[in-house]
Order: structure tokens, then C-alpha cells, then sequence
């Protein structure tokens, strides 16, 4: 009996790679979703694991950065709409960071690595992802100086949330997943 691995998909490469697009979309609007329905870990505002985060790094590593990006945006989308906080003000600040962590990611992951792991990488998008979510908050809602007083609690949190992510997904890539589904995936 031959693997799944070494049969030769017949089809369409552009319907394959949508296929494998939807399926991390998929994941990563779980664990959104999921994570919006277990209490916050710590008692401050906003403060969530990141979980879908692995989904959007794993897609960018199989399919190309445009597709994590889009996969972080249409996630964030979704994701408010399935939970009922769309067009909130945690929407557009979970939006906000998600588009900055996400093209930090895809720059990390360019210039980077190797020498930066995906724990490092995870990390610096957890950071950017909570520093933009503040700069915004700040920028757009909140224009008072005492806000930046939490600035260190979320690098904090955001260290904790990105070494997480980054071990989930070092783990994943040790055990091959992200280059099994690379072969997979056509190259368009």
C-alpha cells in the first residue's frame, strides 16, 4: 500500500493550494474562536494565548506570506463575526495587531532565519502584535500618557504567549509537518 505522501494529486494546483488555505483558515478560526470562549488566563484586559497565531506562521511557511497575511486578516474577520464583536473596538485593535504582527512575522521569517528560531520569531510577533494594539488603542480611542504605563505588562504576556506559539510550532516543524505539506502544496 503506497502513502498518501507519494500519490500524485490530480487536482487543479490553484484548487490544492485554496484547499490548503482553507484548511489552516479553518484551524485558526478554532482556536479563535476557542479562545474567546475560555476566560481570560490573567486578569487583564484583552490578554488571549494566540493560539490561531501558530496557523497563520504555518501558513506562511507552506503557502508564502501573502497568504498568511491574508489568513491573519480574514481570521481576525471571521473570527468577530462568529463571536459577536465585530466592528468593536477589540475588533479593530485585534485587527490592528494582527496586520502588524503578521507582516513582522513575514519579514522575520525572510531576513532572519535561520538565526532567529520560530521561538524568536513567535516572540517578536507577540510584542509587535501587543505594542500595535496599544499604539493604536492610544492613537484612536484612549490619547491619554497613562495608557503606555501597561506597555510592560503586555511585553510581558507577550513574552510568555509568543514562547508558547514558538514551541508549538518548533515542535511541528521538527516533526516535518510544515515540509510534508510543503511537497503537498504546488508551487504556483
Amino acid at each position: 500500500m503506497t502513502p498518501t505522501s507519494l500519490v500524485k494529486s490530480t487536482l487543479d494546483p490553484r484548487l490544492s493550494r485554496t484547499l490548503l488555505f482553507v484548511m489552516f483558515l479553518s484551524m485558526a478560526l478554532a482556536l479563535h474562536v476557542l479562545e474567546s470562549a475560555l476566560p481570560p488566563p490573567l486578569p487583564f484586559p484583552g490578554v488571549k494565548l494566540g493560539l490561531a497565531n501558530v496557523m497563520t506562521t504555518a501558513a506562511m511557511l507552506v503557502l508564502g506570506v501573502g497568504s498568511g497575511v491574508a489568513l491573519a486578516l480574514a481570521r481576525t474577520l471571521l473570527g468577530s463575526l462568529i463571536v459577536g464583536t465585530f466592528l468593536s473596538v477589540g475588533f479593530f485593535l485585534s485587527a490592528g495587531g494582527a496586520l502588524a504582527s503578521a507582516l513582522v512575522t513575514a519579514l522575520a521569517l525572510a531576513w532572519c532565519r535561520p538565526a532567529l528560531s520560530l521561538v524568536g520569531v513567535s516572540i517578536l510577533s507577540a510584542l509587535v502584535h501587543n505594542t500595535a494594539q496599544l499604539l493604536l488603542a492610544w492613537a484612536v480611542f484612549i490619547q491619554q500618557g497613562v495608557l503606555f504605563y501597561y506597555l510592560p505588562v503586555l511585553w510581558l504576556l507577550a513574552l510568555a504567549s509568543g514562547l508558547i506559539t514558538g514551541l508549538i510550532l518548533r515542535a511541528l516543524e521538527q516533526r516535518g509537518t510544515f515540509q510534508r505539506i510543503a511537497l503537498d502544496a504546488p508551487q504556483l
